[in-house]
C-alpha cells in the first residue's frame, strides 16, 4: 500500500496506471510497439514475448468491417470502437469491444495505434442467448390462435400478437393506459364507448381485478367492420 504524509509531495507516474489497463500500442503495419500488464493477463503473452511481433496474425483478429473502412474511420474522426474476435495464447477465443485511436508524434505526424481492450466474451453471449429467448417467445406468442397484449406497469403496451393484429389491424404506439383512449370499443349493453380506465388491461393493472368472459366490441385501426371480443 502507498503511504505518504501530508507535507509530502507524491509524482504521480501515469505509467502505472497504464500498465493496470489492457492496451497495446502498434505501429501503421501492426508489429507490436507496447503491451500492457492487463493485455498479458487477458492474452497470455509476456511483453517481452510479443512486442516485435504482428498483433493481428498473433491474436487471429476477425475485425466486423473491411480493414480499407476500418482506416478511413481513423483518418476521418482519429479513432474507432467495435467488437473483433481473437483468439488467446491457450487457443481459447474472446470477443474484445476494442477502442482504437490514431495517435501523433510531436511535429503532429499520426504515428501509431493505441488499443484500449475491454473484454466482452461473457456479455455479448449473453446477449446472444437473450436475442435467442426472444426469438423463441416471439414465435410462440405469435402461434396462439387468441389475441395477446403484453403492458408495463403504467400500461406501456410491450408487445402483441398476430391474432391480435388480425382483430385489431396495426395498434398505434401506446405508452401509457392514457392512451387507450386511442383503442375503440364499446360496451354491447349500452353503446357507449369505453373510456381508457375502463379497459380490462387498466383495471388490471391498477385495481388488480382478474377479467375474463368479458364482451367488448370493437373497431379496428384499418376502419375494417365492427367486431366483437
Amino acid at each position: 500500500m502507498l503511504t505518504f504524509s501530508k507535507t509530502e509531495h507524491y509524482h504521480f507516474d501515469p505509467s502505472i496506471v497504464l500498465e493496470l489497463t489492457t492496451t497495446f500500442v502498434c505501429s501503421f503495419d501492426g508489429t507490436i510497439l507496447y503491451w500492457s500488464e492487463g493485455c498479458a493477463h487477458l492474452y497470455g503473452w509476456t511483453a517481452s514475448e510479443v512486442v516485435g511481433r504482428n498483433a493481428d496474425d498473433m491474436l487471429s483478429t476477425v475485425l466486423p468491417i473491411p480493414l480499407r473502412e476500418l482506416e478511413r474511420e481513423l483518418r476521418c474522426n482519429g479513432e474507432w470502437i467495435g467488437d473483433v474476435r481473437q483468439v488467446k495464447r491457450c487457443g481459447s477465443p474472446v470477443t474484445t469491444c476494442i477502442k482504437t485511436t490514431l495517435v501523433s508524434d510531436t511535429e503532429g505526424e499520426s504515428s501509431a495505434f493505441v488499443h484500449v481492450v475491454t473484454d466482452v466474451t461473457a456479455s455479448r453471449e449473453l446477449e446472444a442467448q437473450l436475442r435467442k429467448s426472444e426469438a423463441t417467445l416471439s414465435a410462440v406468442i405469435d402461434s396462439l390462435p387468441v389475441g395477446l397484449v403484453i403492458a408495463d406497469p403504467d400500461g406501456r403496451v410491450l408487445r402483441d400478437n398476430a391474432a391480435n393484429r388480425k382483430i385489431w389491424g396495426v395498434p398505434p404506439q401506446t405508452t401509457s393506459w392514457e392512451q387507450y383512449g386511442e383503442w375503440e370499443g364499446y360496451w354491447p349493453n349500452t353503446g357507449k364507448r369505453i373510456a381508457p380506465d375502463e379497459w380490462a388491461m387498466s383495471r388490471a393493472l391498477f385495481k388488480r381485478e382478474i377479467v375474463h368472459g368479458e364482451l367488448v366490441e370493437c373497431q379496428p385501426f384499418n376502419n375494417g367492420p365492427r367486431r366483437f371480443i
